[in-house]
């Protein structure tokens, strides 16, 4: 769940390029001409992202019989994301705007593809909106399917439009010592009541990231487990903690989310783990 500063790439100039080498001159002319009521769609979708109003957005619009849904999201998959296309340079522009290459959805796997923020199978007046269109992982995108909101609270986490970097919301948990296991999970960064704590909450199980950063975490603890109990076994409790500290200490300095951080403070938090308990 990460922060992307929103694109500059226009609707307008990805629709350009795409039509580009359009053989069809009606259609092509009859997407040209309605320039404008795409540009207003894309207003309508800022405004409903920043006020939490996606699920009031009507399904299924298009601009014209001519230019239908069909081939409004032909754009996308025969122009835009097609490689040797004139408009997949700007499919690519999006697609590295990922922070260190990695999914915003999940901070974890590799921003491979991009992602409809709204499906363009139910909106296909936005295959093609810059701001619809995320960089993401391929199990991030396949895992969402063509999920779509139906209250505010549901509305998952816009890359672009919501920023909770600087607060930390991901925790871990030790469970089942000495036989380690690993829980992953959220906490309220608002005042009770605030829907965005619930919106994170939803985020996280919506893309089943508590079972991705077990599983991490479950090997980088086995990666560990012999450097850490020679440090235990050898300098005692406070050499141990020190080391788990500075872990911690140097992975928040990146990202005080990433499950790394959860990971090495949760270590570091348990008396019962740092007095040998993983032995």
């Amino acid at each position: 769940m990460k922060h992307i500063k929103k694109t500059k790439i226009t609707t307008e100039s990805v629709l350009k390029a795409c039509v580009s080498n359009l053989t069809n001159e009606e259609v092509k002319n009859e997407l040209l001409n309605n320039i404008a009521i795409l540009k207003q769609n894309d207003e309508i979708f800022e405004e409903k992202t920043t006020n939490l109003e996606v699920y009031t957005i009507g399904q299924d619009i298009e601009i014209s019989p001519i230019a239908n849904a069909s081939v409004l999201k032909k754009l996308y998959t025969d122009k835009l994301s097609k490689k040797g296309q004139i408009a997949r340079d700007l499919y690519d522009e999006i697609l590295i705007s990922a922070p260190n290459e990695k999914c915003p959805y999940c901070n974890h796997r590799l921003a491979d593809t991009l992602d409809h923020f709204l499906p363009k199978a139910n909106f296909p007046i936005y295959s093609i909106s810059p701001i619809n269109l995320l960089p993401a992982c391929t199990q991030c995108n396949k895992g969402k399917t063509n999920s779509i909101p139906t209250n505010a609270s549901e509305q998952t986490l816009h890359p672009y439009f919501d920023n909770f970097e600087e607060l930390n919301w991901l925790e871990c948990e030790i469970l089942n010592l000495p036989n380690i296991v690993f829980k992953f999970k959220t906490k309220n960064i608002f005042e009770e009541g605030n829907i965005n704590n619930i919106r994170i909450s939803n985020h996280f199980s919506f893309y089943k990231l508590n079972d991705l950063y077990k599983s991490n975490a479950s090997t980088e603890f086995a990666n560990i487990k012999r450097q850490i109990t020679i440090i235990y076994n050898t300098k005692g409790v406070e050499e141990l903690k020190d080391f788990l500290l500075e872990a911690y200490l140097s992975r928040k300095e990146t990202d005080i989310n990433s499950w790394q951080t959860a990971f090495y403070k949760s270590l570091y938090d348990s008396e019962e783990f740092v007095n040998g308990g993983f032995i």
